[in-house]
Order: C-alpha cells, then sequence, then structure tokens
C-alpha cells in the first residue's frame, strides 16, 4: 500500500483537489492541469451542460463555469468530478458515501454552531474515504493538500476538538454505532432527535448530485 504508485490519471485528479481547496482560484494553474489529461475539460464541460444543472446557456469553458456558479459552487462541482475520476477503477459507492458524508457534516454545522465552517465540513468528509480511491495511508494523501490541519486531525483520529468530535459522530451515525454516538451527542450537547432529519436531507441530496454525473464516470449504483 505505502509504496503503490499513484496511476497518472490519479495524480491529475488529486491536483485539482488540491488547487481547489486554496484560499484563491489559479485558474491559469487549473487550465494547465487538465490539459495534462484532454479529456477532462471535455468531462467537466458535459457534466456542467447535464441536465442535472438545467442551464438555459451551453456552459463552454472552465471560466465560465465560475461565473455561472461562484467560486464556492465551482469548488464543489470540481470536487465531484474529481473525485469520479479517481474513482474510475473503484466502486461507485465510495463517492457515493464520500458525497453523502461531506453533505451530512455540511447540514450538521449549523446544530455545532459551525455554520461558519460548513464548506471546511462538506469537504472534510469528501476526503474521508480518499485513502480507498488512490490506495494510499490517508496521512500521506494529505500531507501535500492546502487544508486547515484541525480537517487533517479529524481525518487521521489524531487530536481532540469540536471538529474531531463531530467527525466521529457523523461515522459513529453512519456506521450505526449508537453507543458511540450517544455519548459524543451527550458530550457535545445536541438533539440527537435532530440528526435523523440532516441524515435525511443529505441522502436526498447526495443521490440526486451522484445521478448528476456523466455515466462514463460512473455506473449504477447496485442494490
Amino acid at each position: 500500500m505505502t509504496g503503490k504508485e499513484i496511476p497518472g490519471f490519479k495524480l491529475n485528479y488529486l491536483r485539482i483537489l488540491e488547487e481547489i481547496q486554496r484560499p484563491e482560484l489559479d485558474f491559469d494553474k487549473l487550465e494547465k492541469i487538465l490539459k495534462l489529461e484532454m479529456s477532462l475539460s471535455y468531462k467537466l464541460l458535459r457534466y456542467m451542460n447535464s441536465a442535472f444543472f438545467g442551464w438555459q446557456m451551453e456552459i463552454q469553458s472552465i471560466k465560465h463555469a465560475l461565473v455561472m456558479l461562484g467560486e464556492t459552487g465551482f469548488r464543489r462541482w470540481a470536487s465531484f468530478i474529481a473525485m469520479a475520476g479517481l474513482a474510475k477503477d473503484k466502486p461507485p459507492e465510495l463517492v457515493f458515501q464520500s458525497t453523502l458524508r461531506g453533505r451530512f457534516l455540511e447540514l450538521l454545522a449549523p446544530s455545532f454552531r459551525m455554520a461558519h465552517r460548513s464548506e471546511d465540513l462538506f469537504l472534510m468528509g469528501m476526503l474521508s474515504l480518499i485513502d480507498g480511491l488512490v490506495n494510499r495511508p490517508m496521512a500521506e494523501v494529505l500531507q501535500e493538500m492546502p487544508i486547515a490541519q484541525d480537517i487533517k486531525n479529524a481525518l487521521l483520529g489524531e487530536g481532540e476538538g469540536r471538529l474531531n468530535d463531530l467527525y466521529r459522530l457523523s461515522l459513529s451515525y453512519l456506521e450505526a454505532n449508537w453507543g458511540a454516538f450517544e455519548a459524543l451527542a451527550q458530550k457535545l450537547g445536541i438533539d440527537a432527535l435532530a440528526i435523523p432529519e440532516c441524515y435525511t436531507a443529505a441522502l436526498a441530496w447526495a443521490t440526486e448530485h451522484f445521478q448528476g454525473i456523466p455515466t462514463q464516470e460512473k455506473e449504477p449504483i447496485k442494490n
């Protein structure tokens, strides 16, 4: 695992993930990365022009997508495509679960008085299975990524803090580890009865967005 090289096409997707996590987007650098794999721009634009978005005009460039979506929306959109690309040789369920985790954490943010970090929480959930997508230890994957240290700590199961507790609470709920879930909910002083509503909303949202990824990027989820 540790010594296994990441295929070239996955490195391109990892570089995109790294770039969209920087405080300011460098579109010149992003376009250079996209040119390393000629099909990537096509996949991105096809996704953007899919029926899921329902734009009245055709999106013709990455910069045009930024204008239409705004930076926050663009980061999220690019993260879907990058994660789908990383999962090209993996079960599509990994991308779906990553999306579900991200949205679930984002919806939990207000209850934890962390609404100001909702985007960070979404990112944390999206990255929570990236080690399985690239067959490398989480610590190695996160080492070069420009994300907040407390997000890295939570993903690695290191340190303490409210963000770490929220991450563990979300996982305990998703894994039906009710003993751990109730203990964390009590520790954090939140109403555990409010969590199912967030989960249901996250599940619906993740399903809708997952279905919006072009078919060449995924295969149907098998029951």
